[in-house]
Formats: C-alpha cells, sequence, structure tokens
C-alpha cells in the first residue's frame, strides 16, 4: 500500500511542476508583451506615413495664353492611379535647362488643393494667372492622411510649356 501512495504523491508533484512551468511561461509573455507596448508609446517611434507607388498624376493639356498683359497657364491633369488625390505643388521656371523652383499660384505658395479629393480615372483643369515667361513646369501630388499632408516625391513629374 505504500507504494501505492508513494506513486500518488510523485503523480501529483510532476503535475504542479508542469503547472508552474506553464505559468511562468505566461507571465513571461505576458511582460514582454507589456514592454512593446510601453516601448511603442513612449518612443514615438511607429510607421510614418507615406505615399503609396501607385499615384501616377499625369498632365492631359498645358496651354498658355496671353489676356492683355496677364499671362495665364491653363493645366489639364487626370489621376491615372488606384488612390484619391488630395492636391498638388506646382514650380515652374523660366529656364528649360534649370528645376522648377519658383511656385505658382498666388498666396498658396504653388499649392493647389482640388474639392474634395481627384478619384482614380478623374480629370481636373485648373487655370494659373500671372505666371510669366514659363519654359518648365512641376507638379508633386500629395495626400492626406490622418489629417497630414503626405507629398508623393516618387510622382513628380515635369514638362516643357511655352509662356512667352
Amino acid at each position: 500500500m505504500k507504494t501505492e501512495q508513494n506513486k500518488k504523491n510523485l503523480n501529483k508533484k510532476a503535475v504542479s511542476e508542469m503547472l508552474a512551468y506553464v505559468i511562468l511561461i505566461v507571465i513571461a509573455i505576458a511582460v514582454s508583451v507589456g514592454v512593446y507596448a510601453w516601448f511603442r508609446a513612449t518612443s514615438g517611434v511607429g510607421e510614418t506615413p507615406k505615399c503609396p507607388d501607385e499615384v501616377p498624376l499625369v498632365i492631359q493639356e498645358a496651354s498658355c495664353t496671353l489676356d492683355g498683359t496677364v499671362s495665364k497657364l491653363t493645366l489639364t491633369v487626370k489621376n491615372k492611379g488606384l488612390f484619391d488625390i488630395k492636391g498638388y505643388d506646382i514650380r515652374g521656371t523660366t529656364d528649360a535647362a534649370k528645376k522648377p523652383v519658383i511656385p505658382l499660384g498666388g498666396t498658396n505658395n504653388g499649392r493647389y488643393t482640388f474639392g474634395n479629393t481627384l478619384a482614380p480615372n478623374t480629370p481636373d483643369t485648373k487655370t494659373f494667372t500671372n505666371v510669366g515667361n514659363l519654359a518648365k513646369i512641376e507638379i508633386e501630388p500629395f495626400r492626406e492622411q490622418e489629417g497630414e499632408i503626405i507629398l508623393c516625391d516618387k510622382a513628380i513629374i515635369t514638362q516643357e510649356v511655352s509662356c512667352v
């Protein structure tokens, strides 16, 4: 009888050791998840919003006219991408050999925002006045994510124009 009692005690001891190991592993996992969440919350490091690659904005038409002494650039762009576009930054230059750096659009510092957003496969036409003697323009689309403007620097397009 005594041996049978010893076997029962040994089995109970094995179960309690196994339970202790399981509890120890669960505690270790819980602590590691807590530390990760704390680091992520306090470091301020997370994924920074970026513009997706599928945001090609194309210039369908760019024409200049002279109305008296005021030169006007009429620009028609089309969203050929998969995502909505909030607007674009437009810059110009009077020398076709140089990079466009002069913002067009008056008080907006070269930033043109669509009414809502420009949906995929949708065109938009805008006329810019007092553009001077433009030789080349550059547009850089941007999106809005989480209330923040995200420039699409991989989708910049440049086109020569003749506003003389």
